[in-house]
């Protein structure tokens, strides 16, 4: 389900919000059935909001609002576009695109201020209509397949995919003929840029969820949710559900790890293996700031590694209240 809403800002800026409610493609009943269990938030700003203006007479500048917005859709998984108005009706079309069809996240990153880094991610034989959505400003890039063929930002018809530039906002679609394994994307600007790898419709066959729990005693002991984030810097376990193509038994999961989106930290959990799917996962620390969590392992259907993302973040808390009888 997805809503859209547009807000005037002054006389030269239009600000349009898209939300979607984000399916997590797994239920009880080991099949694909979609459950709706976030929002995710896009939006795209034109004229003033799109560029630079400085703090005058105490009023916020266009630059912190866009920022502002920014974090709050890179948290939600959605995509922030700064556009002319010339570009809206493109930048319209690419919004609805991500908002209505990425189902399954592979990569996001996100790096303030930017820098030269290459990010690796794994493409499996069950994934197709793989989408990468780049955003920044003087920026250049450079995406590389398992076979060491390239393709640059400005190479619109490539032999990688195409390329659409709307704004501030790259759109790279991969060619259906696409190599599976390890590929690379090379970034490079001194600007704030993120990086998204997503694939859209058909539906991958691999997902997971996942909860925080803490053990609890007593005759019937087990686990149960924690309630409300899990503390900063402190240990914590996931119990982390994994479906494959043909049920539990037809992936192998190797490692799952806490990821930092906007830093470079990975915390890798020790994995307990539960039955049907289901893994206990026990993690040293957890990071400090907000973190996806990222799954790596093997469809036994195709003998293939997969690599998938949650796609909204995790915010942490800094303190840990706990009830108990008076």
């Amino acid at each position: 389900m997805k809503t859209s809403k547009s807000y005037w800002r002054g006389s030269h800026s239009l600000l349009s919000f898209f939300l979607r409610l984000v399916p997590i493609e797994y239920d009880q009943a080991n099949s694909l059935k979609p459950t709706y269990v976030s929002l995710q938030v896009s939006f795209f700003m034109t004229g003033d909001g799109a560029g630079a203006r400085r703090r005058r007479r105490g009023v916020e500048s266009s630059t912190a609002t866009f920022e502002t917005y920014k974090d709050l859709t890179l948290a939600s998984g959605g995509q922030a576009i700064g556009v002319t108005k010339e570009n809206r009706p493109q930048a319209t079309d690419v919004i609805i695109d991500s908002s209505t069809s990425a189902l399954v996240t592979v990569l996001q990153r996100a790096r303030n201020p930017g820098r030269v880094e290459t990010f690796s991610f794994l493409l499996d034989e069950s994934l197709k209509n793989i989408t990468i959505y780049i955003t920044g400003k003087s920026l250049t890039f450079t995406l590389k397949n398992p076979a060491g063929v390239t393709q640059k930002q400005n190479e619109a018809n490539g032999k990688l995919g195409t390329v659409q530039t709307v704004g501030n906002l790259y759109r790279v679609r991969l060619a259906t003929d696409k190599h599976t394994g390890l590929w690379e994307i090379s970034m490079n600007s001194n600007q704030p840029y993120t990086l998204k790898v997503t694939v859209c419709l058909p539906v991958s066959d691999i997902a997971f969820i996942y909860d925080f729990v803490e053990t609890f005693e007593g005759p019937h002991p087990g686990f149960a949710l924690i309630s409300g984030r899990p503390q900063a810097g402190m240990p914590a376990m996931l119990l982390v559900s994994v479906l494959g193509r043909k049920g539990p038994a037809s992936v192998k999961v190797a490692n799952v790890a806490l990821v930092t989106v906007s830093g470079s930290e990975v915390v890798g959990g020790v994995l307990e293996d539960m039955g049907n799917g289901d893994f206990l996962v026990t993690v040293t620390k957890v990071p400090a700031g907000e973190f996806v969590v990222l799954l790596n392992g093997t469809d036994v259907v195709s003998s293939t590694v997969f690599q998938r993302q949650s796609t909204t973040q995790m915010s942490v808390s800094k303190v840990t209240i706990k009830h108990g009888a008076w």
